[in-house]
């Protein structure tokens, strides 16, 4: 069984993206202008699929959208949060599950077959250039090259967006967000930008997400360092900040008394098994000393030997010996 994935990272994403007026601003944003110029972005709709298969929930997470592409054709667009926090070179092999996947899964469902247009997002630490699988094989005659998968994705890497770029967008919540991602892996640093985050979320008027946007800061920064970043910010905001801080410890303080409890129940049932097992021990060994008085009755022993056979007081010994005459 796959283990699925769920951080906060994962959740912000989803969350922010679930608003469809939001997501054409963010697809607008950090997609190259080669790709906005053949998609039709107002035509986005969101589809309640994805195309991440068993182990690459590990790796990726998606939200996929349908579109308009030019020439007035079909296709999917798949936004992919790439969830490691540094390079890897191996991720090509990764996306051509996913995107095969993408197309499997189409003809599986009995649908018209339409491209699968794969955004990746990164915000991790270090710079990164995807490999193609072709760099992966080494030493390979020319005439064989062909055989290798070859496809394009959009790669886009938060750092290479500078925090001028991110800060002048028209949209504070955009920016806003951008921002807290680019830097949601470098926690110090984001601690640096995080009154310039939230001075922004004063130009936010829809309540939900600049609380999406605190709690995922929240998660991501220590408490010492948000306690500086909202002396400067406004009373609003800062109001904002200390409620969903107060809710996050009340969310920890119900989980450890949940979690505490089903630890207590694991015990118990830990502890009823064992106390069965014990019962059952016992309950084997009174059988056995039974049949050793019976079988000892009947071949003449008497119940003084038989209870220094079994070391069961003479008295039992009689009650079982009383207890079978009775039977028989």
């Amino acid at each position: 069984m796959s283990k699925i994935v769920n951080n906060p990272h994962d959740k912000f994403f989803k969350s922010i993206l679930s608003d469809i007026e939001v997501a054409k601003k963010y697809i607008r944003t950090i997609l190259s202008k080669d790709l906005r110029d053949t998609i039709e972005i107002d035509t986005l709709q969101h589809c309640d699929t994805g195309f991440v298969l068993g182990d690459l929930r590990e790796v990726f997470s998606d939200v996929v959208f349908r579109c308009k592409v030019k020439g007035n054709r079909d296709a999917f667009l798949s936004l992919v949060l790439e969830h490691k926090s540094k390079p890897d070179r191996y991720v090509i092999l990764q996306l051509l599950l996913y995107i095969a996947y993408g197309y499997y899964k189409q003809y599986r469902s009995g649908d018209q077959i339409h491209l699968v247009l794969p955004v990746i997002l990164y915000h991790g630490k270090d710079a990164w250039e995807v490999k193609t699988i072709k760099d992966l094989i080494h030493d390979l005659p020319e005439e064989l090259v062909a055989f290798i998968p070859s496809f394009a994705v959009e790669f886009v890497d938060l750092a290479n967006f500078s925090d001028e770029q991110l800060s002048d967008l028209e949209e504070s919540l955009i920016s806003s967000v951008l921002i807290l991602q680019k830097y949601a892996m470098r926690p110090a640093e984001l601690a640096e930008k995080l009154a310039h985050i939230y001075n922004k979320l004063d130009a936010v008027r829809d309540r939900n997400f600049i609380r999406r946007i605190i709690v995922y800061s929240l998660q991501l920064v220590k408490q010492e360092f948000v306690q500086q970043a909202i002396m400067n910010i406004s009373p609003t905001i800062k109001k904002e900040v200390m409620t969903a801080y107060d809710t996050l410890i009340q969310q920890g303080i119900e989980q450890g008394i949940e979690k505490g409890i089903e630890k207590g129940i694991e015990q118990g049932i830990e502890q009823g098994i064992e106390q069965g097992i014990e019962k059952g021990i016992e309950q084997g060994e009174w059988k056995k000393q039974i049949e050793v008085v019976i079988n000892g009755y009947k071949n003449g022993l008497s119940p003084d030997v038989l209870s220094k056979i079994t070391l069961l007081e003479i008295q039992k010994v009689r009650e079982i010996i009383a207890e079978y005459k009775g039977d028989s």
